[in-house]
């Protein structure tokens, strides 16, 4: 569904932009959908919009189109537990618990032309139970995302 032509500006602003990640965004000036029905625009920019004004994340959360610096890929792989969809939202929330930067490149993304989304009532309801668990963990600083001792990245290698 993502234009392959976007690749190419999420590697160069990962070169050139010292951003831990990059990613692709429907929701910042020069991005938007095609081809989305009304329920389906109200579902993405329902949650992008909650994540954003209750956790503080960047506009869009609900994207796999990313690409990672390193250590930040490292810390994904050692700290992600999300399942399904919820691994979208908690790549950020793991970002922002280290204090790491992220950046948005503008993508308009139209609809696939075959195939059809995999999210399923169950994952909505996952999704759910997830934002809601980690607007209490993550703005309480709780937990997983507790802020006050992160690993040293140097840690990850020793074991």
């Amino acid at each position: 569904s993502h234009d392959p032509h976007d690749v190419a500006r999420l590697l160069v602003m990962a070169q050139e932009g010292g951003a831990a990640m990059v990613q692709a965004s429907r929701y910042v000036k020069g991005g938007g959908t095609v081809g989305w029905g009304l329920r389906r625009r109200l579902q993405s920019r329902g949650a992008n919009l909650l994540y954003h004004w209750l956790l503080g994340t960047p506009h869009e959360v609900t994207t796999n189109f990313r690409v990672f610096d390193r250590r930040l890929g490292e810390l994904v792989v050692n700290e992600a537990r999300g399942k399904g969809f919820e691994f979208q939202p908690e790549c950020i929330l793991i970002a922002m618990r280290h204090g790491l930067p992220i950046a948005e490149v503008p993508i308009v993304f139209t609809e696939r032309t075959r195939g059809k989304s995999k999210l399923r009532f169950a994952q909505t309801v996952g999704y759910i139970l997830f934002f809601l668990t980690s607007l209490v963990t993550f703005r309480l600083r709780v937990g997983r995302f507790a802020r006050t001792v992160t690993k040293d990245i140097s840690d990850l290698h020793s074991t």
